[in-house]
């Protein structure tokens, strides 16, 4: 249960879900006897499972490396005339061992029985090159045969090894299945606990749960404070551990008490100034604080003269002044620079809002590619998302565009009449964003006056600037940018505010569709909406598999080629994904396929730190993206590509030719 504080809606909720456990209607029964115990055995056979199948698995990939290592060198050893049947049921010791006494044979002779063993050596040569099918004199190159033997020896006990094992695509299945059992079990094991919870509250703290509702209708805060002050909120606390609360709310339902909370999360960080945030440190053992630092801040209205007269009161020197600024620091910027190490800062480069199209361009130039874009699946590739709509307007002295807005009011239409069929669910929800206050209040006005209510309504239509919509989104996002090729310098120049950018161009989850007439080529160089409209240009041009064939290792293009040539797939080779360049891409379809080619002879090397594709946690990550991943072995490629092929048909059900 986590209760959620904010708004009076919320309040209303939590007041009617604790009347629901006082009447006994939503009271909950405690688990059955063993049952905690029996779940808590559950989830440490899961952990003992999956902790031996990455073992299991992390040795199948270090093992088909090694193959490949060893066939690698094995076709690179020198390669003498010689029953490589015989030398092989010989074995490589044998060999070394025959060599050896070849060698002793040969030296060292004696003056009255040099003869014997010099008779002795040729004798047992004869013998050797008659085992092994070679010319006596030949027998020099006995050491190479000997060295062959042993890579091949090598090579062999490595693909028993491997043939002893289960499948990897098997195995990394069966982890998934694991992986998504013990996430059910831990909902299970925290709901049951819950409910113990909750019921021991009802039996030994009920008075306690009262008083907190009574505080919760008190009519003042000082009333609501004295009941605070009567209430046991560790036992509160121990039936409801996790509150969701915003910022100036947190006090209508929490008292403030020092570390009643072992951890506060601090969502949205770089919105939140340091004063409204202090409060919930306070409350707060240890502190998790989330935040962009490349979006917006808070909007603040203290005066500049104000914040360096209370600067100047309180003695702060110049560096606490600059890191304590309220008008430019947010919570996250104090926290960032209070850090003592790097290790206490964690990237989220998992990006799931905006198609790629959508969040590449600021991916590229604001989060140096860092994000994984997990929006690249099957279903998206090749899929246009960025729209650029030349709109002739003149940006009037009010401030707004009449041109764009009615452009926008049309395509608006447009969508409401395309999608008037489908189920309310399934309608698009609908953004209007402009950089500019009076265009913005312009199109209010506009849509008001033009659109019906049911249209607005069915798709959640919301109209804002950057500021409104940071930590919003809509499925399609419609933009103008309102300024016309005559607009003052300084209009253009609001614009190249790299957070505001920011937040203005990735609001959109499916769709975006930007209004315009301003030329690019006329910008200045290096602007963000210079390089914005010329990024949007280019996504005209859908990602097609001929963008994605150059490149590659042999073994990726071999096997590419292969798949075109049976089944008539489309492939692209390095695809860009999540963070990862997958190895081949086979789609047919709406179906698609990652496929790894394991133990590639010419797989480049990549840092310990990178994430890894072939790795449980760098499949996983593509999982997670939509992604159906299968691997391909060097090992098994080579020796059978057909049945390799026939696997993958399967997967894409589908039959080669």
């Amino acid at each position: 249960v986590i209760l959620r504080g904010g708004d009076r809606r919320y309040r209303d909720d939590l007041k009617q879900f604790l009347d629901n456990l006082f009447d006994g209607t939503g009271a909950p029964a405690k688990s059955r006897p063993g049952e905690i115990d029996m779940l808590e055995e559950r989830l440490r056979a899961a952990d003992a499972e999956l902790a031996a199948l990455d073992i299991e698995i992390a040795h199948i990939f270090r093992a088909e490396t090694r193959w490949t290592q060893a066939r690698r060198a094995f076709d690179a050893a020198p390669s003498p005339d010689y029953d490589e049947t015989a030398a092989q049921s010989i074995g490589p010791d044998a060999l070394v061992a025959a060599q050896d006494e070849l060698r002793r044979l040969s030296s060292g002779r004696a003056p009255l029985t040099g003869w014997l063993q010099g008779r002795k050596r040729d004798q047992r040569a004869g013998e050797i090159a008659a085992q092994l099918g070679m010319r006596e004199d030949a027998l020099a190159e006995l050491e190479q045969v000997a060295g062959r033997e042993r890579l091949r020896a090598a090579l062999l006990d490595y693909a028993d090894d491997l043939a002893r094992r289960d499948d990897i695509n098997a195995l990394l299945t069966r982890h998934a299945r694991l992986r998504a059992d013990r996430g059910a079990l831990v909902g299970e094991l925290l709901a049951a606990r819950r409910r113990d919870a909750l019921a021991d509250a009802l039996r030994l703290n009920r008075r306690t749960l009262a008083l907190f509702k009574t505080a919760l209708e008190a009519r003042s805060t000082s009333e609501q404070d004295k009941i605070f002050g009567e209430l046991d909120f560790a036992a509160l606390l121990g039936a409801f551990p996790i509150w969701a609360v915003t910022n100036p709310h947190a006090a209508e339902l929490l008292p403030l008490q020092r570390e009643m909370f072992d951890i506060v999360v601090i969502d949205e960080a770089s919105q939140c100034d340091v004063a409204s945030a202090l409060p919930l440190l306070y409350r707060a053992r240890h502190a998790v604080v989330c935040g962009d630092p490349k979006q917006l801040r808070h909007l603040s209205w203290l005066r500049e003269d104000r914040q360096a007269a209370l600067a100047s009161q309180h003695g702060l020197s110049a560096s606490q002044r600059s890191q304590w600024n309220y008008r430019t620091h947010s919570l996250l910027d104090v926290i960032n620079g209070a850090l003592p190490s790097q290790d206490d800062v964690v990237l989220l480069d998992e990006h799931y809002r905006s198609l790629p199209q959508i969040i590449e361009f600021s991916n590229r130039q604001f989060y140096g590619g860092a994000l994984r874009v997990m929006t690249r699946r099957p279903d998206t590739l090749g899929l246009r998302s960025v729209e650029l709509r030349k709109v002739n307007g003149t940006r009037r002295k009010e401030g707004y565009n009449v041109e764009e807005t009615e452009a926008i009011i049309k395509e608006i239409n447009k969508i409401a009449t395309a999608e008037a069929k489908k189920p309310p669910s399934e309608r698009a929800s609908i953004g209007v964003l402009s950089p500019y206050r009076d265009q913005v209040n312009y199109l209010n006005r506009q849509l008001a006056t033009k659109l019906k209510g049911r249209i607005v309504q069915e798709h959640d239509i919301a109209v804002g600037t950057a500021h409104t919509f940071q930590g919003d989104e809509r499925d399609i996002m419609l933009i103008s940018f309102c300024a016309d090729p005559n607009s003052h310098r300084s209009t253009v120049t609001f614009m190249n505010q790299e957070n505001l950018f920011n937040v203005a161009v990735t609001r959109a989850r499916r769709r975006q569709v930007i209004f315009t007439g301003l030329d690019p080529r006329h910008l200045p160089a290096e602007h963000l909406l210079r390089e914005y409209l010329t990024y949007a240009a280019d996504c005209l041009e859908p990602d097609r598999p001929e963008d994605h064939q150059e490149g590659g290792t042999d073994f990726e293009r071999d096997l590419a080629d292969a798949l075109r040539r049976h089944g008539g797939y489309e492939t692209y080779i390095g695809y860009p994904v999540a963070g990862f360049a997958v190895d081949v891409v086979a789609q047919r379809g709406a179906q698609a396929l990652a496929i790894a080619c394991d133990g590639d002879p010419q797989r480049r090397a990549q840092h310990p730190e990178d994430a890894m594709l072939d790795t449980v946690a760098g499949q996983a990550i593509l999982e997670r993206a939509g992604w159906r991943v299968h691997r391909v072995p060097w090992r098994l490629w080579s020796e059978d590509r057909e049945a390799r092929l026939t696997e993958i048909d399967a997967l894409l059900g589908g039959g080669g030719d």
